[in-house]
């Protein structure tokens, strides 16, 4: 399988999700198909399932939803061939002006939204919210993506839905790229990984750099924004949005002691958490003892 980046997300993070994921909440899993691959590209199918997280973690089931859509704009023959969604089988569906009611009251009363990849399926919502003279989703939702859980399984393989399922026997009857079979495949991806966190293989990293350098960048979108610590070992950074770590390509990440790194960072600053780290844009540099904020 196709190797990728390598990402580290801390005990804290497992921890606020099975913190937030609670008994008797409603969590919409989503997949969206769209006319072309850019960031608010026209939906042409969507797909959800509306869970209920049970106390032990499994996701019953109460309701589905699945529709196809007639866009404005023709669907590329690379989705075509993707998904098997031609202009010819959309040239009957209803257009999205008459489906976004359906798809806004099936989401609009959940506490969570799930996907894989999901900030990628809710741009494609967003797109269609603002199309329709809304400036926004209904509300704020927790957000939940097996993309990153799939992560702190496994650091080194290919993240992509099918690759995930396969690798964990949850692919069974699934056709993927069709929007509402890659929503059961989430569903089941999910269900598995929150079961697991509990048992999840810690970090082998084992290497204790010494941090030299800390400092914020912005990104030219915000949703890359980061905090970069550098050290005796190489250039490791944060995301803060997504509360992410990873490493410049000259930095060996899986040697280091990541939990150890983000603990000492955190201290550096006269900080108490994460979140705390998480709102940092200054700089700091060891050697002097100086801090910028």
């Amino acid at each position: 399988m196709k190797k990728e980046n390598i990402y580290f997300r801390s005990r804290s993070y497992k921890e606020y999700i099975k913190n937030t994921l609670l008994p008797g909440m409603a969590v919409a899993i989503i997949d969206a198909e769209t006319v072309g691959l850019d960031k608010y590209d026209e939906i042409i199918q969507f797909a959800a399932e509306k869970v209920v997280v049970q106390p032990d973690y499994s996701l019953k089931v109460v309701s589905d939803f699945n529709t196809y859509i007639r866009p404005t704009e023709p669907v590329s023959p690379k989705i075509t061939k993707l998904t098997g969604i031609s202009n010819d089988f959309l040239s009957n569906k209803r257009p999205e002006e008459v489906e976004f009611s359906f798809i806004d009251d099936f989401i609009k009363d959940v506490a969570g939204i799930a996907g894989h990849n999901v900030n990628f399926d809710i741009y494609k919502l967003m797109g269609m919210y603002f199309r329709q003279g809304h400036v926004s989703l209904p509300k704020t939702y927790q957000i939940y993506d097996t993309l990153e859980m799939s992560r702190d399984f496994d650091h080194k393989n290919s993240h992509k839905l099918s690759d995930v399922a396969k690798e964990y026997g949850l692919d069974t009857d699934i056709t993927f790229h069709n929007a509402m079979d890659d929503v059961k495949a989430t569903k089941r991806i999910m269900e598995y990984f929150v079961k697991s966190y509990d048992n999840i293989v810690p970090w082998e990293g084992t290497v204790k750099p010494k941090i030299e350098t800390i400092s914020y960048y912005e990104m030219p979108s915000h949703k890359e924004n980061r905090i970069y610590i550098n050290t005796d070992c190489g250039t490791v950074y944060f995301n803060v949005y997504y509360r992410i770590w990873g490493a410049k390509n000259d930095t060996d990440i899986t040697i280091l002691d990541m939990e150890y790194i983000q603990d000492e960072a955190v201290k550096m600053l006269g900080m108490n958490s994460l979140e705390e780290f998480s709102k940092y844009k200054g700089s700091y540099i060891h050697q002097k003892g100086m801090k910028n904020v």
